[in-house]
């Protein structure tokens, strides 16, 4: 069912392109930065990971040069957000029922990440 709510909303999002070109490069230049600099790929410098994925394909940019750099920022917020949720599982002593819980939990808290990253690359 979300499928093309998700559809209309990025034709719409084309269609604001089109009659507004200098947002491509505004677009061209937030992924540029994202993959030129490890500073912009921060949080203060690209607060939305899901909102960069957006912009890849009118940035002229592909998914594989995007990868690389996309998924090891992504894993490292994923550990500041999950810890947030819960501060027991922030241990980096081996203990079995802590990793296994942190597994459990890092998949429940990232599920609209996952799902954000699966719709930006139908």
């Amino acid at each position: 069912r979300l499928l093309p709510v998700y559809t209309n909303l990025l034709r719409l999002f084309y269609a604001f392109l089109l009659e507004t070109p200098e947002l491509v490069g505004t677009a061209r230049e937030q992924v540029q930065s994202f993959l030129r600099s490890e500073a912009d790929r921060h949080k203060e410098a690209c607060p939305s990971l899901g909102d960069l994925l957006h912009l890849v394909p009118v940035a002229g940019v592909s998914w594989p040069e995007l990868c690389p750099d996309y998924f090891l920022e992504s894993l490292d917020r994923q550990v500041l957000f999950v810890v947030s949720k819960d501060p027991k599982l922030d241990s980096s002593v081996p203990n079995a029922q802590v990793d296994a819980l942190r597994a459990q939990k890092t998949y429940k808290y990232t599920a609209v990440g996952r799902n954000m990253l699966v719709t930006s690359l139908l």
